[in-house]
């Protein structure tokens, strides 16, 4: 009986300990940004910056998005509003994870010491499981590792230790760089690319040069975005985040052979690529294979149930395979998740110009164009459908 008993503290022991490890490491990050900088504070319990299906918890500026799914409990990050920009506190901020791990580790340590003999030994196993998790985690967090982190939303970045080598690296650049960081989250790339441009002539580090490939890539810069890519491959292995990017690059340039062979590499390298998914299966839109985007746009729903974007574009390979009830629902969910979703609208105005109501088409199709003027092929909707208006007209 003490056997099983054992064999089960250890074995409910073990994900407990990671559950107070990562929460303990992303809470000491949290501490110190709610000191050095203004805004909310975004902390995810369980996964890289992931918000859908998961329990949120709002205490003062904090907000804690907590993963429900202990099995896939399994990371953790902290994202204040604002970047912390002075060096000082940017050094405080990433390196309380790893601290906090280690000084937890050193009072568990202390109390399995000097603790009474006659102590239960379920909490002695539970306690030294404790300080191992903590352990594992100061080690894992402060041994810089240059592998790149990939978070949900796609952004890229890296293990403390290895942001802590970056930011000693880069001390004399660290304003431009948080500057660059907040350019990239709030997606304006005309202030961006200046603040690249001259951390780059200075510091050619793999971090920066996808910061640049993602700021040119949504100027339409293409060749520029190409450069980047070569200097990229020489400086680091491309992962299914960078092919999916690349992929992005040469949608843009309507090389959609191209593109899909680059998503195709993404997926090869990780099938749980939510965005080379979503572009795979838009692009089949595009070439009017919509059983297979419609593929796509199912597995993609199924790694995040909470992308507007997802259901336009379902929907619209729902309509062009006959469901038009399973579309048009499709459309409307995207509505309602989002309702400045322009893809939404378009693909609506284009299921009412194919029905020939035009005037309801233009009305909805304008409408997208007035959300995202960068909405893929609306002007030449857009155009079609008041030339059939005129003509009707006359």
């Amino acid at each position: 009986m003490n056997l099983l008993i054992f064999i089960a503290t250890v074995v409910l022991s073990i994900p407990f300990a990671r559950i107070i490890s990562i929460t303990v490491h992303e809470l000491s990050h949290g501490i110190v940004a709610y000191f050095f900088s203004s805004g909310n504070i975004d902390i995810y319990l369980g996964s890289y910056g992931n918000s859908t299906d998961y329990s949120r918890l709002r205490i003062g500026s904090f907000n804690i998005f907590i993963n429900r799914n202990i099995k896939k409990f399994n990371a953790g990050l902290c994202v204040p509003e604002k970047q912390i920009t002075a060096f000082f506190p940017a050094f405080l901020f990433i390196f309380a994870g790893p601290f906090s791990s280690l000084l937890l580790a050193g009072v568990c340590s202390y109390i399995i010491l000097f603790l009474p003999m006659e102590i239960n030994w379920v909490i002695l196993v539970t306690l030294v499981i404790l300080t191992l998790s903590f352990i594992l985690d100061f080690f894992y967090n402060i041994i810089p590792n240059n592998k790149a982190i990939v978070l949900s939303n796609g952004c890229i970045t890296y293990n403390d230790g290895q942001s802590l080598k970056l930011l000693w690296k880069r001390k004399t650049l660290v304003k431009d760089i948080s500057l660059l960081n907040q350019c990239l989250i709030d997606k304006t790339p005309n202030k961006g690319i200046g603040l690249f441009n001259k951390i780059y002539t200075n510091l050619k580090t793999p971090e920066i040069i996808r910061a640049g490939i993602f700021l040119y890539n949504e100027l339409r810069h293409h060749e520029k975005v190409k450069i980047l890519f070569e200097d990229l491959s020489k400086l680091d292995e491309l992962n299914d985040q960078d092919y999916g990017t690349y992929g992005l690059n040469y949608s843009y340039e309507e090389d959609h052979k191209k593109a899909l062979e680059l998503y195709d590499k993404s997926l090869e390298l990780n099938s749980n690529n939510f965005y080379s998914t979503l572009n795979r299966g838009y692009t089949y839109n595009l070439l009017e294979k919509y059983a297979e985007a419609l593929e796509d746009f199912n597995k993609a729903i199924a790694l995040n149930s909470n992308s507007a974007y997802c259901y336009s574009n379902r929907g619209l390979s729902k309509i062009k395979l006959g469901d038009e009830k399973g579309g048009l629902e499709d459309i409307n969910k995207a509505i309602s998740i989002d309702k400045n979703e322009s893809y939404a609208y378009k693909n609506l105005g284009l299921y009412y110009f194919e029905k020939g109501m035009l005037e309801k088409a233009l009305e909805l199709l304008s409408k997208a164009k007035q959300l995202n003027e960068k909405t893929n092929g609306i002007d030449e909707l857009i155009s079609k459908v008041e030339e059939n208006l005129n003509v009707g007209s006359k």
